[in-house]
Order: C-alpha cells, then structure tokens, then sequence
C-alpha cells in the first residue's frame, strides 16, 4: 500500500490525541497549519539523522569550469538532492564543503551522500516510523502544552531511530556494518562538512 506523508502525519496526530487532517496543502485549522508549517523541515531533519539505504545515493562528480579563488585548485557542484555527505571515494581525499560546492585538489571525485527523498515509500518503514514519532513530539507542547507526552515521543523517536541504525546496517557487508561507530566518532570530532586533514590549521 502507497503510504503518503499525510498518512505518517496523520498517525503522529492519533499518537498525541489529534484530529485527523484533511489536507497539508490547504490546512483549515490551527493544528493542520502547524503541522503543514513543520512536516517538511522534519523530514528533512531526519534524513539528516541518520544514513538511510532509501536515500543514499552515490555519483561522480564532475568538475567546475570555474576554480576556487585560493586554498584548492578544483570545485565540484553538487547534487540538486543532496543533503549530506556521507564519505568520499577513497575515503582518504582532503576536501572541503563550502555552500553547493566541494573544494579538493583531487581531479576525480566519488561520492556517497544522503539525497532529499521525497518519496515516504521509498524511505521505508522506519523512516515512516521515526519520522511519525519525531513529527508527533515537535507538535505536541504546542498543541496539548503537555511536555512530558513531547519528551515522551521524542524517547520513542530515539528507540525508533536506533532500531533503524541497526536495520540499515544488516543490509551490507561486515565491512559496512562496522561504519555508523566510525561515521558517529568523525563527526563528533570533526563535523561533516570537511575531511579531517582540512581542519588542521594551516601554520
């Protein structure tokens, strides 16, 4: 069955105690403009969240006529879709994101990113789970004033979002499994707009 994000919308509403919503496109009341106002930064908040199979893609890049103005000698534009980057291919490549552009001195570019999947179908049923759970404790204060039932889906969305994590990753290679530990240290060090050698000051 075709699930659409009016659906996912409408079981985070029964979650909280809700009406159900008619239209997103037209809402006609103070809870369907709210949720209208929110849905689609909270999908995209969630890609974010995590390195989804249904929105991960993988490209070459290629390169700019135009060059960087200093630091770098070659820039690629990236995808319309993209969201994040996941890793470059070899992961060794010194490189950094700076608005719609990845600046390197490398002349070919592979990469593994995260895309903005509009398609809830596509995404799959955890996504559509997380994402329920998340839309639900970001409209719940709002709409109850109760904080507790918020925190409460919010407990529910990092159960849902770590089941995910674990069920994304039985779907690779041993080599891949061991990448969410690795891909959650680097960022925490170092961020993930840039390789890690393109932190270092330069002295």
């Amino acid at each position: 069955m075709s699930i659409q994000f009016i659906d996912v919308a409408n079981e985070a509403m029964f979650m909280i105690g809700g009406q159900s919503i008619q239209s997103l496109s037209d809402p006609k009341n103070r809870q369907d403009r709210l949720v209208s106002s929110i849905i689609d930064g909270v999908r995209k908040d969630l890609l974010k969240d995590h390195r989804w199979n249904g929105a991960t893609k993988r490209v070459s890049l290629a390169a700019d006529v135009a060059t960087p103005a200093f630091g770098y000698t070659v820039q690629y534009s990236l995808p319309a879709d993209f969201l994040r980057l996941d890793r470059t291919i070899p992961e060794d490549q010194n490189y950094k994101i700076e608005g719609n552009k990845l600046l390197t001195d490398d002349d070919v570019v592979n990469i593994i990113y995260i895309a903005n999947e509009p398609d809830p179908n596509v995404l799959g049923h955890n996504f559509q789970t997380a994402m329920k759970f998340l839309l639900a404790s970001r409209c719940a204060k709002a709409l109850t004033g109760d904080e507790r039932l918020s925190m409460s889906m919010r407990n529910e969305y990092d159960k849902e979002l770590a089941s995910a994590r674990y069920t994304d990753s039985d779907q690779a290679s041993s080599a891949e499994k061991i990448r969410p530990t690795l891909f959650l240290s680097e960022r925490s060090r170092y961020g993930n707009s840039g390789s890690t050698s393109s932190e270092v000051p330069l002295l």
